[in-house]
């Protein structure tokens, strides 16, 4: 479940990033944040705190910022052929195993 939601996460902040830049907008972690959670909100009548440091977190892992520093990523693309590579190799196979101390 942990990878499921971090994927999910991941998957937001990427699109919103992505939305930003074909849209000629700058935005900050916490402009992409409240985007999202506004995003979520109408789409569920839910109101979420959408975890931005583990998102970008992952985009990171994955390698998928461009440029970190103004939350630029890399073009779909270039993300279908890293996330291919990532997911034959088995990169984070036991990513959030390790983390919970669980690894064989």
């Amino acid at each position: 479940m942990i990878c499921e939601e971090e994927i999910k996460e991941s998957a937001l902040l990427y699109a919103f990033c992505l939305d930003a830049e074909q849209d000629g907008r700058t935005v900050s972690e916490s402009s992409v944040k409240a985007e999202i959670e506004e995003y979520l909100k109408g789409l569920t009548g839910i109101t979420v705190d959408f975890d931005i440091e583990d998102a970008v977190e992952t985009l990171e892992r994955l390698e998928l910022w461009k440029e970190r520093s103004h939350l630029l990523v890399k073009s779909i693309d270039d993300a279908e052929v890293l996330l291919k590579n990532h997911c034959q190799e088995g990169l984070s196979r036991d990513y959030h195993a390790s983390l919970l101390g669980v690894t064989d």
